[in-house]
């Protein structure tokens, strides 16, 4: 009897280190893919944040060059300059958080990236024009003349929006998973509580109980 209860202590030993190696590299897996879950969705998120913020300084800067055009109101002409000034630096904040493996995100916003510089171009000719007073707009010909740019603003929000929708829908989609690691990991965590105590408390037992019947 005492051999055996030396033995079955020899064995639940070596299963104890086992079951914790198993846990272990089990719970680094899911603190390893919820990390780099966490990273993509702040990514994402930034991205959509950024992509809004941009579609929105896109539609001031419209909405000032055209009110500029009709009423030559200083209002205008420094809402146009403060919604302007930002955009290259979210354009370039973009250019260094979209990915070139996800092709469909980059190709919008190398659209984006394209199409800015002409429309900016055309609003400051416009208003160059206007403050100079070379252009002459009224309210029947605003329209004619802001078409173009208004044109070429909505193909910008149009791709602007495939950046929104696709980041804001992955900033979903992951948090869910990541919900569902923080699950795993807590439930690996309590299970290799239980079965450190349950093996731990079996070696003890077996251990002493070959002790004593030495001793006796």
């Amino acid at each position: 009897m005492n051999k055996n209860s030396r033995k079955i202590a020899n064995v639940l030993l070596p299963a104890l280190i086992l079951f914790n190696c198993f846990v272990f590299a089990l719970s680094l897996s899911a603190m390893n893919e919820s990390e780099t879950m966490t990273l993509r969705t702040m990514r994402a998120k930034e991205i959509s944040t950024v992509a809004s913020d941009l579609s929105k300084r896109i539609y001031d800067a419209g909405v000032a060059a055209g009110g500029l055009s009709v009423t030559k109101s200083k209002l205008f002409s420094d809402r146009y300059v403060k919604a302007t000034r930002q955009i290259p630096y979210d354009v370039l904040e973009l250019k260094g958080l979209v990915q070139e493996t996800d092709k469909v995100q980059f190709d919008a916003l190398f659209r984006v990236a394209d199409l800015l510089p002409v429309t900016l171009k055309a609003m400051d000719q416009q208003i160059a024009k206007v403050e100079s007073g070379e252009a002459k707009v009224t309210r029947e010909n605003a329209r004619e003349m802001i078409m173009p740019m208004h044109e070429s603003a909505q193909q910008i929000q149009q791709s602007l929006k495939v950046l929104i929708d696709a980041n804001r829908d992955l900033a979903n989609s992951r948090i869910g998973r990541q919900l569902h690691n923080f699950s795993l990991i807590r439930t690996l965590f309590i299970l290799g509580l239980g079965g450190n105590v349950i093996l731990g408390a079996a070696i003890i037992y077996f251990l002493r109980r070959a002790i004593s019947q030495n001793l006796g």
